[in-house]
């Protein structure tokens, strides 16, 4: 992105004040992706959380003799849980990614 930015400032030369206006602009939108990714970044870690939670608690749940009858039901609900959570991983970590990308100004 930085060399079409350079590119077309080299054709269409702009004055200092404009390039000033530009990396005012450019820093604001910056700043706010950069918000919007560490907000989401913050949602997914809460939801990775609460994933975890729910396996653990339907591990314990599969495990109770009184549920013998639905263990079945249960441990697909695990397959399901487990499934959204790599999932929710895989997210994550893409958030975290574009975070450094865009605090590193590329």
């Amino acid at each position: 992105m930085h060399e079409k930015i350079t590119k077309q400032l080299r054709s269409n030369p702009i004055s200092d004040a404009g390039i000033a206006d530009l990396t005012k602009a450019l820093d604001i939108v910056w700043k706010r992706r950069e918000g919007e990714n560490q907000q989401e970044a913050v949602r997914l870690r809460h939801k990775l959380t609460s994933l975890q939670d729910s396996i653990s608690q339907q591990v314990e749940a599969a495990t109770n003799p009184e549920n013998a009858s639905i263990k079945t039901d249960i441990m697909a609900n695990i397959a399901k849980g487990r499934k959204k959570l790599r999932v929710s991983k895989t997210n994550y970590i893409s958030s975290l990614r574009k975070q450094r990308t865009i605090t590193n100004g590329s």
